[in-house]
């Protein structure tokens, strides 16, 4: 994995649950912004963070099952915190991000990703 394979393939999700849930998303941060995390062999490496919200939320429960859906057809696992009203989904694992999530607070909706990590060096990216 390379850094712009890791970047792209985080990217196309987001895109893809933004453009399911529609509206108008702002970025928050990222999709160039990396962090240090650790290769399986134990070597430091780097991965992206992207950040996205919207102003208005829509129908919760149906919402949270769409992109439940979505990242399940990626081969994600889910998580889910928060509550009926105010729901966090977790997605993780697959070979498009490390995670995912989705996040509902009153009048706004949130879109968080981690890539997966690849060789590199977080401070020179």
């Amino acid at each position: 994995m390379d850094s712009e394979s890791a970047q792209q393939r985080m990217v196309d999700v987001v895109k893809d649950a933004t453009e399911s849930l529609g509206g108008d998303w702002k970025v928050r941060s990222g999709p160039d912004y990396a962090e240090a995390c650790r290769l399986p062999g134990g070597d430091t490496g780097a991965k992206w963070t992207y950040f996205l919200t919207r102003a208005q939320t829509g129908d919760v429960s149906a919402d949270a099952a769409k992109v439940e859906a979505r990242w399940k057809a990626l081969g994600m696992s889910i998580e889910h915190l928060g509550t009926k009203t105010e729901p966090t989904v977790i997605g993780r694992g697959g070979d498009r991000t490390d995670s995912i999530s989705f996040s509902i607070a009153p009048g706004l909706y949130a879109i968080q990703s981690v890539s997966l990590c690849f060789p590199g060096d977080a401070d020179q990216l």
